[in-house]
């Protein structure tokens, strides 16, 4: 149970990220998350896995929850700056 509702919460925290992110590089509204990582990496200058890597994490603890929400917003912060 605790297992899906960290699943859950990984995965709206990715999607929200993703959202924000792709109207922030200017993404229209359909463009596949693969574009939106893309793009991520090179605003961000991340290597496009290490931005893909990331998007797909897999949580398994509250730590590892909180860490993908951590560099989540080091990624959002990286290209709202750059």
């Amino acid at each position: 149970e605790k297992s899906r509702d960290r699943w859950h919460a990984a995965e709206l925290l990715v999607d929200a990220t993703l959202g924000r992110v792709r109207r922030t590089l200017g993404e229209p509204p359909g463009a596949s998350r693969d574009d939106v990582i893309r793009a991520v990496a090179m605003r961000s200058g991340r290597p496009v896995q290490q931005v893909t890597d990331l998007f797909d994490t897999v949580v398994r603890t509250d730590a590892d929850l909180v860490a993908l929400a951590q560099e989540l917003t080091k990624v959002e912060e990286e290209v709202r700056t750059v």
